[in-house]
């Protein structure tokens, strides 16, 4: 079991040394005792897979399920996804999950915009419209820009909550950066929720899951008021997110996936469809690998001939 990469993938913090690390092991938090642990007082061999508290010695065992379980609040069936996904092992008789286990919730706070964030001008809109996102789309969703500082030369994407609370922002260079990926999230919980929330949350016909925000604004923007859409930020997706859109996904008579590509919405090496067994796949028209040469026309007719 690679421990390593599943607590980075997972957002779950540890440390490599310590009072309560040994030799070989690292220390998380221990979920068992949840609020009650001040600390990382659960020590995980990295070797043996054994792992135990220090604070409650009932806290302990061997078997990676149990742990992963308590740690992302999943079923047994989905504990064995996961562990399959960083060991390699078979996953006897177990198939994919037909039910998402609500996990412990993490608390996202409200995050406050930066006064170097102003309204999209010059180049930023010279660059949005190329990608087909006109001034009246940029407005419905608060786009903005900088110029400045870590952020410079970026169109900046407000993350909200059902509420309309800034929970966080992703930034898109408009030009090839040298030292920095294309996309810039300012706080990790921006991967545990997804983008749209203020416009999708009360629920509606149908509710496409896109890869990235501007081919979820453009979907959402002209599929509204009956057809909504909402994106995962990026090809790999948290369980945090796979237990929003389970429950957004019941809201909508219908759910469609909608990645640009087949790798894309992997969670713990499994594809998204199986997390969420009752969505369906979605395929842009032929020749368009995403929506950014798509008309405004062309894009409704699209919506309007799948989503029938």
């Amino acid at each position: 079991m690679d421990w390593i990469s599943f607590l980075t993938d997972n957002f779950i913090p540890y440390v490599t040394s310590g009072p309560n690390t040994g030799r070989g092991e690292i220390s998380i938090k221990c979920p068992f005792c949840g609020e009650n642990d001040p600390s990382a007082h659960m020590g995980v061999n990295l070797t043996t897979g054994k792992w135990n508290c220090w604070r409650d010695a009932t806290h302990r065992g061997i078997s990676p399920y149990r742990l992963i379980g308590a740690l992302l609040g999943v079923s047994g069936p989905q504990a064995r996804l996961v562990v399959q996904s960083y060991t390699g092992a078979a996953l006897d008789e177990f198939d994919a999950p037909q039910t998402i286990t609500r996990a412990p919730e993490r608390t996202i706070k409200p995050v406050a915009w930066p006064d170097d964030f102003e309204p999209l001008r010059g180049i930023f809109c010279d660059y949005l419209l190329k990608r087909g996102i006109d001034n009246q789309l940029a407005d419905y969703y608060c786009l903005a820009c900088c110029r400045v500082g870590r952020w410079k030369q970026r169109v900046i994407i407000p993350v909200f909550d059902k509420n309309f609370k800034l929970l966080g922002w992703q930034g898109r260079a408009i030009v090839e950066p040298k030292k920095a990926s294309r996309y810039l999230t300012n706080h990790e919980q921006v991967k545990r929720t997804v983008f749209n929330l203020q416009n999708i949350s009360k629920g509606g016909e149908v509710l496409y899951i896109c890869e990235g925000p501007f081919d979820a604004m453009k979907i959402d923007f002209y599929g509204k008021p009956r057809i909504r859409a909402t994106c995962t930020f990026g090809v790999t997706v948290t369980m945090e997110q796979i237990q929003l859109l389970s429950e957004l996904s019941s809201r909508f008579s219908k759910a469609i996936l909608l990645f640009d590509t087949d790798l894309a919405g992997v969670v713990g090496g499994f594809n998204l469809s199986d997390w969420l067994p009752n969505i369906s796949f979605g395929n842009l028209p032929e020749g368009n690998k995403d929506t950014d040469k798509m008309e405004s026309e062309e894009i409704k007719g699209f919506l309007h001939e799948n989503t029938r």
